[in-house]
Protein backbone atom coordinates (compact mmCIF):
# COMPACT_ATOMS: atom_id res chain seq x y z
CA UNK A 1 0.00 0.00 0.00
CA UNK A 2 1.26 3.44 -0.95
CA UNK A 3 2.41 5.63 1.94
CA UNK A 4 -0.15 8.29 0.92
CA UNK A 5 -2.93 5.74 1.39
CA UNK A 6 -1.56 4.67 4.77
CA UNK A 7 -1.51 8.34 5.78
CA UNK A 8 -5.08 8.82 4.57
CA UNK A 9 -6.26 5.90 6.72
CA UNK A 10 -4.43 7.42 9.69
CA UNK A 11 -6.01 10.80 8.99
CA UNK A 12 -9.45 9.16 8.90
CA UNK A 13 -8.76 7.49 12.25
CA UNK A 14 -7.73 10.83 13.74
CA UNK A 15 -10.64 12.79 12.26
CA UNK A 16 -13.64 13.61 14.41
CA UNK A 17 -16.21 12.27 11.93
CA UNK A 18 -19.24 14.45 11.21
CA UNK A 19 -18.27 17.03 13.85
CA UNK A 20 -19.06 19.85 11.40
CA UNK A 21 -22.25 18.65 9.73
CA UNK A 22 -24.71 21.48 9.50
CA UNK A 23 -22.00 24.10 9.92
CA UNK A 24 -21.52 26.12 6.80
CA UNK A 25 -18.17 27.90 7.29
CA UNK A 26 -16.23 25.57 4.99
CA UNK A 27 -19.17 24.99 2.71
CA UNK A 28 -19.71 28.69 2.12
CA UNK A 29 -16.11 29.21 0.96
CA UNK A 30 -16.19 26.68 -1.89
CA UNK A 31 -18.31 27.49 -4.92
CA UNK A 32 -18.09 23.84 -6.02
CA UNK A 33 -20.01 22.70 -2.93
CA UNK A 34 -23.77 22.58 -2.44
CA UNK A 35 -24.70 22.66 1.24
CA UNK A 36 -27.29 20.15 2.44
CA UNK A 37 -29.57 21.23 5.28
CA UNK A 38 -30.37 18.05 7.20
CA UNK A 39 -29.42 14.44 7.80
CA UNK A 40 -32.67 13.36 6.14
CA UNK A 41 -31.67 15.17 2.95
CA UNK A 42 -28.08 13.94 3.19
CA UNK A 43 -29.14 10.31 3.61
CA UNK A 44 -31.59 10.57 0.74
CA UNK A 45 -28.90 12.01 -1.51
CA UNK A 46 -26.25 9.48 -0.46
CA UNK A 47 -28.55 6.56 -1.23
CA UNK A 48 -29.77 7.97 -4.53
CA UNK A 49 -28.98 6.56 -7.93
CA UNK A 50 -27.39 9.90 -8.86
CA UNK A 51 -24.83 9.54 -6.06
CA UNK A 52 -24.10 5.94 -7.01
CA UNK A 53 -23.70 6.96 -10.66
CA UNK A 54 -21.28 9.76 -9.77
CA UNK A 55 -19.23 7.45 -7.57
CA UNK A 56 -19.14 4.81 -10.31
CA UNK A 57 -18.15 7.42 -12.91
CA UNK A 58 -15.37 8.72 -10.68
CA UNK A 59 -14.03 5.18 -10.25
CA UNK A 60 -14.35 4.55 -13.99
CA UNK A 61 -12.47 7.76 -14.69
CA UNK A 62 -9.51 6.36 -12.72
CA UNK A 63 -9.63 2.80 -14.03
CA UNK A 64 -10.03 3.83 -17.67
CA UNK A 65 -7.05 6.16 -17.40
CA UNK A 66 -4.96 3.49 -15.71
CA UNK A 67 -5.97 0.82 -18.20
CA UNK A 68 -5.10 3.07 -21.15
CA UNK A 69 -1.96 4.72 -19.83
CA UNK A 70 -0.53 2.54 -17.05
CA UNK A 71 -1.66 -1.05 -17.69
CA UNK A 72 1.03 -2.60 -15.52
CA UNK A 73 -0.16 -0.52 -12.56
CA UNK A 74 -3.81 -1.26 -13.32
CA UNK A 75 -3.10 -5.00 -13.05
CA UNK A 76 -2.70 -4.54 -9.27
CA UNK A 77 -6.08 -2.85 -8.74
CA UNK A 78 -7.94 -5.86 -7.31
CA UNK A 79 -5.16 -6.85 -4.93
CA UNK A 80 -5.04 -3.28 -3.61
CA UNK A 81 -8.81 -3.31 -3.07
CA UNK A 82 -8.48 -6.61 -1.16
CA UNK A 83 -5.81 -5.05 1.04
CA UNK A 84 -7.56 -1.75 1.71
CA UNK A 85 -11.26 -2.70 1.96
CA UNK A 86 -11.12 -4.75 5.20
CA UNK A 87 -9.21 -1.99 6.97
CA UNK A 88 -11.74 0.57 5.80
CA UNK A 89 -14.71 -1.62 6.75
CA UNK A 90 -13.46 -1.84 10.33
CA UNK A 91 -12.63 1.86 10.44
CA UNK A 92 -16.08 2.85 9.13
CA UNK A 93 -17.77 0.55 11.65
CA UNK A 94 -15.85 2.10 14.56
CA UNK A 95 -16.05 5.75 13.47
CA UNK A 96 -19.69 5.58 12.41
CA UNK A 97 -20.62 3.89 15.69
CA UNK A 98 -18.73 6.56 17.60
CA UNK A 99 -20.50 9.32 15.64
CA UNK A 100 -23.91 7.81 16.39
CA UNK A 101 -23.07 7.49 20.12
CA UNK A 102 -21.98 11.14 20.19
CA UNK A 103 -25.18 12.25 18.46
CA UNK A 104 -23.36 13.49 15.36
CA UNK A 105 -24.96 11.02 12.99
CA UNK A 106 -28.33 9.29 13.04
CA UNK A 107 -28.51 5.57 13.73
CA UNK A 108 -30.16 5.08 10.33
CA UNK A 109 -26.98 6.18 8.54
CA UNK A 110 -25.73 3.02 6.91
CA UNK A 111 -22.07 2.18 6.63
CA UNK A 112 -22.29 1.25 2.94
CA UNK A 113 -22.30 4.80 1.51
CA UNK A 114 -19.33 5.74 3.71
CA UNK A 115 -17.46 2.55 2.86
CA UNK A 116 -18.06 2.97 -0.89
CA UNK A 117 -16.99 6.61 -0.77
CA UNK A 118 -13.87 5.93 1.24
CA UNK A 119 -12.83 2.87 -0.75
CA UNK A 120 -13.04 4.97 -3.91
CA UNK A 121 -11.10 7.74 -2.21
CA UNK A 122 -8.45 5.29 -1.03
CA UNK A 123 -8.01 3.91 -4.52
CA UNK A 124 -7.79 7.44 -5.92
CA UNK A 125 -5.06 8.20 -3.40
CA UNK A 126 -3.34 4.88 -4.06
CA UNK A 127 -3.12 5.76 -7.77
CA UNK A 128 -2.71 9.52 -7.43
CA UNK A 129 0.77 9.38 -8.94
CA UNK A 130 -0.93 8.29 -12.18
CA UNK A 131 -4.27 10.09 -12.11
CA UNK A 132 -5.64 13.06 -10.19
CA UNK A 133 -9.33 12.68 -9.31
CA UNK A 134 -11.07 15.99 -8.66
CA UNK A 135 -14.16 14.17 -7.39
CA UNK A 136 -12.26 12.19 -4.79
CA UNK A 137 -10.16 15.18 -3.73
CA UNK A 138 -13.40 17.00 -2.85
CA UNK A 139 -14.80 13.94 -1.14
CA UNK A 140 -11.67 13.39 0.97
CA UNK A 141 -11.52 17.04 1.94
CA UNK A 142 -15.15 16.93 3.10
CA UNK A 143 -14.69 13.84 5.26
CA UNK A 144 -11.47 15.11 6.81
CA UNK A 145 -13.16 18.42 7.67
CA UNK A 146 -15.88 16.60 9.61
CA UNK A 147 -18.60 16.81 6.97
CA UNK A 148 -20.59 14.19 5.08
CA UNK A 149 -20.28 14.32 1.27
CA UNK A 150 -23.50 12.89 -0.02
CA UNK A 151 -24.02 13.46 -3.70
CA UNK A 152 -23.14 15.11 -6.96
CA UNK A 153 -24.96 17.49 -9.25
CA UNK A 154 -23.80 17.61 -12.84
CA UNK A 155 -23.12 15.45 -15.81
CA UNK A 156 -19.90 13.62 -16.55
CA UNK A 157 -19.16 13.15 -20.23
CA UNK A 158 -18.92 9.59 -21.48
CA UNK A 159 -15.29 10.05 -22.45
CA UNK A 160 -14.51 11.72 -19.08
CA UNK A 161 -13.25 14.86 -20.85
CA UNK A 162 -13.13 17.51 -18.14
CA UNK A 163 -14.51 14.83 -15.81
CA UNK A 164 -15.98 16.41 -12.73
CA UNK A 165 -15.00 20.01 -13.44
CA UNK A 166 -18.50 21.22 -14.25
CA UNK A 167 -20.54 19.82 -11.36
CA UNK A 168 -20.85 20.36 -7.63
CA UNK A 169 -20.66 18.07 -4.63
CA UNK A 170 -23.47 17.96 -2.09
CA UNK A 171 -22.06 18.12 1.45
CA UNK A 172 -23.70 18.14 4.85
Amino acid sequence: MHQKTVQFLEDLRATDWFCNVGRGEYLATDSDILAVGSWDDAIALSSSELHEDALREAMNEITVSLHRNFPSEYMHWNEKVREIKPQLAELVKVKLGESVRLGRAPAVLMSEPCLSDLLGASMAIEYSDFFDSLYFRKLVDSYLRGHFPCGWEGEVSEDFAEGFKTGKMYVY
